[in-house]
């Protein structure tokens, strides 16, 4: 049995190193184990190491930013309405309260915090995301924006052919509505006719709504979707 005082007891590994401290950890032979395998990075891991290699060639700077946020950085400042989110039961502190399901709030509370810094700012993050489809659902994605006097709509459809050349894919614009993007400057992002992204001119309003000056173009990919068609191609199934 287990003393009540044991805190430190939390699986039965911590059972068995207990033992084997009173045995006497010299007394114990030590075996090679018998099925020999070796780390290595995930072939998800891999595929989004590319993409961050082509971006940085593209000439944009990585940035990390924290997986948690909360429905005001989401929704409010994005001019989106409230949807599902993956939430914390009992968060401990206001402004991380949910995760995000998508990357390009974070890049603008980036940009946010960073108007001192000289213009263009072109900045891109690969990163996990979250979102709710009857369980949480983890998603690898791609954003990247680029903020300066001049930054349009081709600017950045520039950078996702260029993009979309080196992973090998060939991709289609269909005009779409977002809140978040100026009104017949946004389009979602085709490939083999499945959505993997939004591309556009982020909505003054939001820009506003953020404190920013200058006009800022946006690009988001799933990259676990294109992964997927990638598999899905090189297995010869239809993707």
């Amino acid at each position: 049995m287990i003393p009540c005082y044991r805190l430190d007891i939390l699986h039965p590994n911590d059972v068995i190193e207990d033992i084997a401290i009173a045995y006497g950890l010299n007394q114990i032979t030590p075996e090679w184990p018998s099925d020999l395998t070796i780390g290595g990075l995930s072939p998800l891991e891999d595929y989004s190491d590319k993409v961050r290699g082509l971006m940085v060639g593209f000439g944009f700077q990585e940035v990390l930013t924290f997986m948690m946020t909360n429905q005001e950085k989401v929704f409010s400042k994005m001019n989106k309405p409230e949807t599902s989110l993956v939430e914390i039961s009992n968060p401990k502190v206001i402004t991380l309260r949910c995760l995000r399901p998508e990357l390009l709030p974070s890049l603008l509370e980036f940009l946010s915090n960073n108007t001192h810094v000289q213009y263009p700012q072109n900045l891109f993050e690969v990163g996990d995301c979250t979102i709710w489809n009857q369980q949480p659902i983890d998603i690898r994605k791609l954003c990247c924006v680029s903020a300066h006097a001049h930054a349009n709509f081709t600017g950045m459809k520039s950078i996702l052919e260029t993009l979309t050349l080196n992973l090998g894919f060939n991709f289609d614009l269909k005009a779409t509505n977002n809140a978040s993007f100026l009104e017949g400057r946004v389009g979602t992002i085709l490939v083999h006719d499945n959505q993997v992204g939004t591309i556009g001119e982020v909505h003054p309003q939001v820009i506003e709504n953020w404190k920013l000056e200058d006009p800022v173009t946006a690009m988001e990919l799933d990259l676990t979707r294109l992964f997927t068609i990638r598999k899905k191609e090189n297995a010869g199934e239809a993707p």
